[in-house]
């Protein structure tokens, strides 16, 4: 993308995955049922992107090339599409800066792309418990116990991790730290239509450690594109 102009091109397989795929920006699932591939709110996934890019100062992707990308890059890979139980056709819209220069300014040109491949649960064994690490000094790079999930503080409150929205049901209530993930959003609407009461808000550390032990935490799971919902 440079000043409106738009030049459209549709790689080999494998072509370029090693290096944009670091860069990804957003995200979305495609899934065949019934013979049909339904897209998993690709609008949505399309306003998180623009609103992410806008923080950036990158410009906004047009509903209408987003659309016809992926339409088009479905069309192409439909075969690809995994017919198996928990699986889909991971895709993966990204925005790289791609002015040849090293100041300190916003790029003038940019190139918008999608990578897809077909994926399964990220979990092999969803049915085990995973083992969460509390604390200021987590993250996804902290040595962890094998299947275990960083789960960041700071300034007491609880964030989601990278791979992960999570849930608590305490008191009969369900809670879950604040972000504006589109799984996140499109699980917290099911469990409202399915007559749940859900909100979003701050979980301090403390209040999470004192309802675990006083055995208020009914259930806890996680949601998110990458998760599926365990």
């Amino acid at each position: 993308l440079r000043r409106g102009l738009c030049q459209v091109d549709i790689p080999g397989v494998g072509q370029g995955l090693q290096v944009l795929g670091q860069s990804g920006i957003r995200y979305s699932q495609a899934v065949a049922e019934d013979g049909k591939i339904r897209l998993f709110r690709a609008e949505a996934c399309l306003a998180q992107m623009n609103a992410r890019c806008a923080a950036l100062s990158i410009p906004q992707i047009p509903e209408d090339i987003f659309t016809e990308a992926v339409m088009t890059l479905l069309d192409l890979d439909k075969d690809w599409v995994p017919a198996l139980p928990e699986a889909a056709l991971y895709l993966r819209p990204f925005v790289i800066a791609t002015d040849p220069q090293l100041q300190l300014r916003a790029s003038e040109s940019y190139t918008f792309g999608i990578i897809c491949s077909p994926t399964a649960c990220y979990f092999t064994a969803p049915e085990q418990p995973i083992e969460l690490v509390l604390g200021a000094e987590a993250n996804k790079f902290a040595a962890l116990p094998e299947g275990g999930i960083a789960l960041p503080t700071h300034g007491g409150q609880i964030f989601n991790p990278e791979l992960l929205n999570l849930m608590f049901k305490m008191d009969g209530r369900i809670v879950t730290p604040e972000t504006d993930d589109v799984m996140h959003a499109s699980a917290l609407a099911l469990l409202e239509k399915l007559g749940f009461a859900a909100e979003k808000r701050a979980i301090s550390a403390q209040e999470l450690l004192e309802a675990a032990r006083a055995g208020k935490i009914e259930e806890d799971w996680s949601v998110g594109m990458e998760t599926g919902i365990l």
